[in-house]
């Protein structure tokens, strides 16, 4: 009888301290984490599995469903090299070179070697999703257009230099999949 008493005090309490959170973030306009819907299904079991090369990550991009997974696996080699070397890469895991946002709400936990550091690469491709859906690409708008319209990299000459990386001569394996239609 006093076990189920004290049960049920906790479960009130609780209840009362979640209702109250719930109302401290709506009365104070603090802003929540956003929660993206992960493609974990097909992810499942892997969440800390972290890519050691440029198809890897072509894979992981592809499974999350990232848009233009080509072009963000070109900046990633262009970022981080073939093998995902960098130190950046290596030390925290972002594959993009991302810089740690002041202003938008982000899955870096602060800034490490000057960049944005993740705890994993799903973090940094749910990043990198989060940057997207925040600014989508326009209808008709090519990839390299997008990524300059968004300013990813100050340099005028990056974008070209990017497109210019042939994934194929880099790792042939990437021809089989776009063979495969992957």
């Amino acid at each position: 009888m006093i076990n189920m008493r004290k049960r049920e005090q906790v479960g009130a309490l609780v209840a009362l301290g979640i209702a109250l959170g719930i109302s401290f973030y709506t009365w104070t306009g603090t802003p929540r984490k956003p929660m993206l819907e992960a493609t974990a299904t097909s992810y499942a079991g892997q969440a800390a599995r972290n890519p050691h090369n440029a198809r890897e990550l072509y894979e992981l991009l592809r499974v999350e469903e990232v848009p233009f997974p080509e072009v963000f696996t070109q900046v990633a080699v262009t970022e981080s090299g073939w093998l995902l070397e960098s130190e950046v890469a290596r030390h925290n895991y972002n594959y993009f070179g991302f810089i740690h946002p002041g202003e938008r709400w982000s899955y870096s936990l602060g800034e490490q070697l000057g960049h944005a550091r993740y705890p994993n690469a799903q973090a940094a491709i749910w990043d990198l999703k989060l940057w997207i859906a925040l600014n989508p690409p326009y209808d008709g708008e090519n990839p390299y257009q997008y990524l300059a319209r968004r300013g990813y990299n100050p340099n005028p000459h990056y974008y070209a230099y990017v497109a210019s990386i042939n994934l194929c001569a880099g790792e042939p394996s990437f021809c089989v999949l776009q063979q495969a239609g992957g």
